[in-house]
């Protein structure tokens, strides 16, 4: 009679210990991974790593191998985070445009709150090799991924790294032991499998950063602009308080030497100031910026995915003239944005030779451009730049050329080494200096008198025919000043190469 009872107890157990095993083996795991775009390979070794334990129960989800060409992702990611019993977060210094989003709709559907004794204990991990994590993965688990050193006995204090613990965490939470595991109590074997699956996690954290860069050196100066706000498409111009990112050498450029710098290390590495900053030292007294308005036209088109429309701009630093060129555009998950502005420094172009014929030329060079682009053609220019046929729009437009190729035509003379103005009149000697300094000064009143006249494009145009005039005025005086400085630099010129051709001996000895 016993052993007829302990028959019956014993096959009871054995039915009990059949169905608790075909419970959990029907019981899914459902892991949500989130991870960035170059982060594939770590997602892959945690998928695989996570399932390979006991597949018939754990299901991993990724985006790229568990969403089609066509279908629905926004509602597949949602089911998925609906099912997901497990969310787990990787982080290298660059987490998914989405992780904030996944985090916050696990926590909803899970109830969840950010109370740190709940959260703690919540089915979120961060996985990350790097000291600091952003905020919003501060409430919950943390797991460092450290190498894990190779050892015979795959156990002890070497082993016990925060991602061992947390998988053998994981495996017991959910009961994933398969049936061998509870009969046999094969606790060795469970062992060694967790070792290898945070060896090759590891392993994969490692490979990752084989693409990290080493050193980055930036070949011309440039500049971050970030805008954050979502309304950049409907925007005129950036916001004062959009970011700037640069070096100490690029923020040199404009007068600019933050306390900052002192504390970033590295080569390269970048310091944070603010577009209004830039404008305020550039323009303390409010005056007009060319480059940086050019900056804004060329942000506000490419936000608005347009073609850019503004026209080419230079701008002075010291000895040296800088092209910006809004060379890429950024579009963030988020609604932010980064545009990336290289400042090309121009080439000298300096002729060889003798200052002072060198001087008489760069001179000629620059009365003959300004001679051909204006004055040659005036009746034709007048007419279709300022005539009363021109709309007020393209008016306005074509003031604002102008000013635009006035500064340009000054940063070309720099570029010709014509900054030193007593160098330049010394050229022309006791003979014509008073017309190379009469050209020189004519210049500077006449053109203060007509940018004080001209309009700006963002606000209210004056009277037409007052701006109309002073333009007519500033041409009609630098028309007899050109004719004039053109005539005496070719004759002073012609003198200086001819005395050089002749020389002191009569001629060139090529012997």
């Amino acid at each position: 009679m016993n052993k007829q009872i302990k028959k019956k107890a014993a096959k009871g157990r054995s039915d009990t210990n059949r169905r608790t095993a075909k419970s959990a083996r029907d019981q899914q795991v459902h892991v949500f991974i989130s991870y960035a775009r170059d982060d594939y390979i770590i997602a892959k070794a945690i998928y695989d790593v996570l399932t390979d334990v006991n597949p018939e129960r754990v299901n991993c989800f990724l985006d790229t191998a568990k969403i089609g060409i066509g279908d629905d992702w926004q509602r597949v990611l949602l089911e998925r985070l609906d099912q997901a019993k497990w969310l787990v977060c990787i982080y290298t210094g660059e987490q998914s445009e989405f992780c904030g989003y996944e985090i916050g709709i696990f926590s909803a559907r899970n109830k969840i709150t950010l109370n740190r004794r709940t959260a703690s204990t919540a089915r979120i991990a961060c996985l990350h090799d790097v000291t600091k994590l952003p905020e919003v993965f501060s409430p919950y688990r943390h797991v460092l991924v450290a190498p894990v050193e190779n050892s015979e006995q795959n156990s002890g204090v070497a082993n016990e790294t925060e991602l061992v613990q947390f998988l053998d965490e994981f495996y017991n939470s959910e009961n994933l032991r398969s049936a061998r595991d509870l009969n046999i109590q094969d606790q060795e074997r469970r062992k060694n499998q967790i070792f290898a699956g945070a060896k090759q996690i590891a392993e994969a954290f490692r490979n990752a950063r084989n693409k990290d860069a080493i050193e980055e050196t930036f070949t011309q100066p440039r500049l971050e602009l970030s805008i954050r706000s979502q309304d950049a498409p409907s925007l005129d111009s950036v916001p004062a308080d959009a970011e700037v990112s640069a070096d100490g050498v690029t923020l040199a450029l404009f007068g600019l030497v933050l306390p900052q710098l002192a504390a970033a290390t590295g080569r390269g590495a970048l310091i944070k100031t603010t577009w209004g900053r830039i404008r305020e030292v550039q323009a303390p007294t409010g005056k007009r910026i060319l480059w940086m308005e050019k900056i804004d036209r060329d942000v506000c088109d490419a936000a608005r995915g347009e073609a850019l429309k503004s026209f080419e701009v230079t701008f002075q630093s010291g000895k040296n003239i800088y092209r910006p060129i809004l060379a890429r555009h950024t579009l963030h998950g988020d609604g932010s944005r980064t545009f990336y502005i290289l400042l090309v420094e121009t080439i000298p172009r300096k002729f060889l030779g003798h200052s002072v014929t060198s001087l008489l030329l760069a001179g000629l060079v620059q009365a003959s451009r300004f001679r051909f682009a204006y004055l040659e053609e005036w009746d034709k220019y007048q007419h279709s730049r300022f005539g009363e046929e021109v709309r007020d729009a393209d008016f306005l437009i074509n003031c604002t050329q102008l000013r635009y190729d006035l500064e340009r035509i000054e940063h070309e003379a720099a570029e010709y080494g014509l900054l030193d103005r007593k160098a330049l009149v010394d050229a022309y000697g006791e003979s014509r200096r008073a017309i190379a300094e009469s050209f020189g000064e004519t210049w500077e009143a006449e053109k203060g008198a007509l940018l004080k006249q001209l309009p700006d494009p963002k606000g209210p145009m004056a009277s037409r025919s007052e701006t109309k005039n002073a333009i007519l005025k500033f041409f009609k005086a630098m028309a007899i000043e050109n004719a004039r400085f053109i005539v005496a630099t070719i004759d002073a010129y012609h003198e200086e190469i001819l005395a050089q051709i002749k020389g002191e001996d009569g001629g060139l000895d090529f012997s």
